[in-house]
Parts: C-alpha cells; sequence; structure tokens
C-alpha cells in the first residue's frame, strides 16, 4: 500500500468534509514514507539460495538435489528484526542414507536463549564419493555467500526499536522514577 492509500484510508475514518481535511493534512506530515523492509526466514534461506545459483556455485548434477525451506519451530513468515545472526550450513549424514545440508541460523532467537534456528534444508540421495564432494562444496560456497547476503542486506535486519520515523521525536522522560 502507497502512502497516499493509506492517507485516503486514514482521512476515511473521519466525517466528510473539514475532519477529513484535516486528517489528511496531519497524516501527510506525520505518517512515515514506508515501514523498513524486512526478511523473513524463508525469504533468507531462499535468497542465499538464488546467490549460490546465480554465482555458478551450485552444483551442475542438481537434479538429485532437493532444496526445501524448513522453519518446524518457527513461523516462516516471521520477520528477522535484528543483524546479529550468522548463517550457518552443516554437512550431515542422511536419516535413511543420503547426504543433507541443514541450514541455521546462529544467534539468540528467544528468551529461552536458543541459539540456533533451523530454516532449511538441501537434501541427496545419493552418498558415495562423488556426491560427498559436491555437497562438501556446495556448504563451502552456502558459508561464504549466506554471510555476502546477510551483509548486503543489513539495512533489512535492524532492530523495531531502532528504526527512526521522520518527523517523531523522542519523548522526554516526565522526572518522576519508578517505584521499583
Amino acid at each position: 500500500m502507497t502512502k497516499a492509500e493509506r492517507i485516503e484510508q486514514f482521512a476515511g475514518l473521519f466525517h466528510e468534509g473539514v475532519d477529513q481535511l484535516i486528517a489528511r493534512r496531519w497524516a501527510k506530515e506525520h505518517m512515515p514514507a514506508q515501514d523498513a523492509p524486512r526478511k523473513t526466514t524463508t525469504e533468507f534461506f531462499n535468497g542465499v539460495i538464488a546467490l549460490v545459483q546465480s554465482s555458478g556455485f551450485w552444483p551442475e548434477c542438481s537434479s538429485f538435489i532437493v532444496c526445501e525451506p524448513a522453519c518446524p519451530t518457527w513461523p516462516p513468515d516471521v520477520a528477522l528484526c535484528h543483524p546479529q545472526f550468522s548463517f550457518l550450513p552443516e554437512l550431515k549424514a542422511g536419516r535413511i542414507g543420503g547426504l543433507c545440508i541443514e541450514c541455521y541460523l546462529g544467534g539468540i532467537f528467544d528468551r529461552a536463549g536458543n541459539r540456533k534456528l533451523l530454516i532449511g534444508t538441501i537434501k541427496t540421495a545419493c552418498d558415495d564419493r562423488d556426491a560427498s564432494l559436491v555437497m562438501g562444496s556446495l556448504t563451502g560456497a552456502l558459508l561464504y555467500y549466506g554471510e555476502a547476503y546477510r551483509k548486503s542486506n543489513v539495512d533489512r535486519y535492524v532492530p523495531y526499536k531502532a528504526v527512526k520515523l521522520p518527523g517523531l521525536r523522542p519523548q522526554k522522560s516526565n522526572g518522576m522514577k519508578s517505584s521499583r
């Protein structure tokens, strides 16, 4: 929704005539242009995969590789709101054969102190020497390009409290101390 559409939606909450005119004028002066852009965990995972593919490091024999965002412990539509995390791909043996790369974000994601968040998995049914070399190389590319992707989009992970809205001034404290 554009700023003009939001202003009209806001003005529509008031009585027609002077009230809407005043509401529009106020909104034009005080309403921010747009919210700070955010990336979700799924968008981050898909962005890293796309960067690895466009950089030429995705395996040519990728027909046997399955790539899927997987967020069983965290809703995939939740925005990442802090830049202090890292992208951690881990190469592992698959549960029923084959190899998999589990991709995590490392950081602190809740009050319980959980430090790893699974955001996606890349799997292959093969576990021979060649598949191991391909998946090892892919893990290295994911590690490098995951960090490059995070750094190039660092403005999308600014904490909500730190986002400065234009035209708003910080409130001054009233000088009273809390009773604690």
